[in-house]
């Protein structure tokens, strides 16, 4: 049985003669929603009603994956003995490491908003997200009481805040009537391009902790100070503002042709417009589902990125939508040419000078213009890199994307695609996708995951965090493409190539593209190395019959408002 507490709580076993009466913990195909600890005692472990040898003893624990992952219990936990156990949920665990998170970095920013140079970005959105960013890249420090943290006439290039100790103020080896405290800063102007020769020395007459950052730290991840300061107004986005108005549509001007595939909440079927033979992917998905898994939200903001963000060429066209008493639909352009899934699958391993730098580029530009929305995609996966009939990739399937300004603690995603910073749960931002290409990358060379040999989601998160990246010996790509595709999957995400002061152009201007035209690819006048199987209508049959379809996609599932708390989600449809 499940106790969702966050107390200790004691559980004995009675014994009578051979008969042994058992506490269960945990289920096997349960939900997965607490992490307990065993404090004294031992639990056995059944699964598919096989006891298995091994026990888990005292200070062991089990159902770690629930407080990161949702997933059913893949074993039976029993206690074999009068057990006591620490228990913690998922909702309390990530909620405690998101506030953590956040204090953590507020107390940054509070700290940095009483630096003049940062103080006028007060009340300015753009520049308090900045603010912010500069916050999460400073380092903490610590030195120990008596020594130097700067000395007068050495060049400096690190800027420093103090938050715990105190510091005395040396000129001309005269100690001055001043004394540093928790919440001062000094070194400010080794940031900002002024005067770098240090005018004083500065000692820790305690043990003193600061949180710092130098010149060439602070212009990697934030650029040159005034260059950002003079030109961030023009550069920023209304959010939203170029969204566009997509057509209902009458679904009975469209013809069925064939099943293109499954999506999460209903079939996706290829249509033809009657009035002039254009072809079309029906996306359906049933509104009873939907609410079944409390997507409404999610649902919502895919039609309405799609729609924002429509008429970009690496994104797909969404030509339209609509809705009917069960279902919401989304019309979107058809990509006749597969997955890349599908074509590592065919092929095997890609070559690294054709298909995969191409499509490198052809997902950092559509990563471009999304970023640009301050839209993280949160899904780039090889299932979700999807080939038009010219052979360029395109992003789709935008349910999981969301507009984050700062940090997002949801856990989402395909397992092995997730980021350390979402492993983890110390918040995420757009960075994860930059980290998600880089393992997609890593899989279209190699065909297999840098993290993931087929071992559990526990395991695996584990890799993601703590393990060195490893290349295989075969195939060997060149040097400049390991490069790039380690600097993708850096798990410090202030670090990360992508999330660096030049964003998506430090991408482009990486080595490994340098003898691309990016004026080619984004125009698509650059010809693709894929050539996609050109579309077949006297194959549709066949190919519909080829898609397995579950059952809960077969049958149509009837939407009852009355059981709808999110009422009008599917307004924008």
């Amino acid at each position: 049985m499940y106790v969702s507490c966050s107390f200790v709580s004691s559980f004995l076993v009675s014994c009578s003669s051979l008969l042994l009466f058992l506490i269960f913990y945990s289920t096997q195909g349960e939900e997965g929603l607490e992490f307990f600890v065993i404090e004294n005692g031992s639990c056995g472990v059944k699964v598919d009603a096989k006891v298995l040898p091994h026990s888990v003893p005292a200070g062991g624990g089990f159902g770690e994956l629930a407080l990161f992952y949702e997933e059913p219990r893949s074993a039976t936990i029993f206690a074999k003995e009068p057990t006591t156990t620490w228990i913690l949920d998922k909702k309390t665990f990530r909620g405690g490491l998101a506030h953590r998170t956040e204090e953590l970095c507020s107390e940054n920013v509070k700290f940095l908003m009483e630096v003049p140079f940062f103080k006028e970005f007060e009340g300015d959105p753009a520049l308090q997200e900045y603010v912010q960013r500069v916050a999460e890249a400073m380092v903490p420090v610590e030195f120990d009481a008596g020594s130097y943290i700067i000395r007068q006439g050495e060049e400096g290039n690190t800027f420093y805040i103090i938050t715990d100790g105190t510091c005395s103020v040396e000129v001309d080896d005269e100690v001055k009537d001043h004394t540093l405290k928790t919440g001062n800063w000094f070194g400010e102007k080794a940031l900002v391009g002024e005067s770098a020769i240090r005018t004083a020395s500065i000692k820790a007459t305690t043990g003193v902790k600061c949180i710092g950052m130098d010149r060439s730290a602070f212009e990697e991840h934030m650029g040159p100070f005034e260059v950002f300061r003079n030109t961030h107004a023009t550069e920023q986005h209304a959010l939203g503002s170029e969204q566009t108005q997509c057509p209902r549509l009458n679904l009975a001007d469209y013809e069925f042709r064939r099943v293109l595939g499954v999506g999460g909440f209903g079939l996706v079927t290829l249509h033809a417009r009657k009035k002039d033979g254009q072809l079309f992917a029906l996306k359906k998905m049933q509104k009873a589902l939907i609410v079944q898994e409390q997507m409404q939200k999610f649902v919502r903001q895919e039609k309405l990125f799609l729609a924002e963000l429509s008429g970009n060429k690496f994104v797909p066209i969404l030509d339209g939508s609509a809705k009917d008493d069960d279902s919401v639909y989304l019309m979107l352009e058809f990509l006749s040419g597969g997955d890349l899934f599908s074509l590592i699958e065919q092929c095997g391993a890609l070559d690294e000078d054709t298909v995969v730098r191409f499509t490198a580029a052809c997902t950092i530009l559509g990563l471009q213009h999304v970023h640009k929305h301050s839209i993280a995609f949160r899904d780039l996966k090889l299932e979700n890199l999807v080939i038009d009939g010219s052979g360029y990739v395109k992003l789709v399937d935008f349910g999981l994307a969301k507009r984050i300004l700062g940090r997002s603690y949801t856990f989402c995603g395909s397992p092995r695609y997730c980021a350390p910073e979402m492993v983890t749960g110390k918040g995420h931002n757009k960075g994860v996708d930059w980290w998600a290409l880089g393992v997609v990358l890593y899989e279209m060379l190699f065909a297999m995951s840098p993290f993931d040999d087929n071992c559990n989601d526990v395991e695996l998160f584990r890799r993601i965090s703590m393990q060195p990246l490893e290349f295989p010996e075969y195939p060997t790509p060149q040097p400049q493409c390991v490069n790039f595709i380690t600097q993708l999957l850096s798990k410090d995400s202030s670090k990360r190539l992508g999330c660096l002061a030049e964003g998506s152009n430090g991408c482009m201007k990486h080595p490994w593209f340098s003898v691309y035209d990016w004026d080619k690819v984004r125009a698509q006048t650059m010809k693709s190395p894929i050539t996609p199987a050109p579309y077949q209508q006297k194959d549709d049959k066949s190919a519909s019959e080829n898609v397995e379809v579950p059952e809960m996609h077969s049958v149509l599932t009837k939407y009852r408002p009355s059981q709808d708390p999110m009422k009008g989600w599917d307004d924008p449809f």
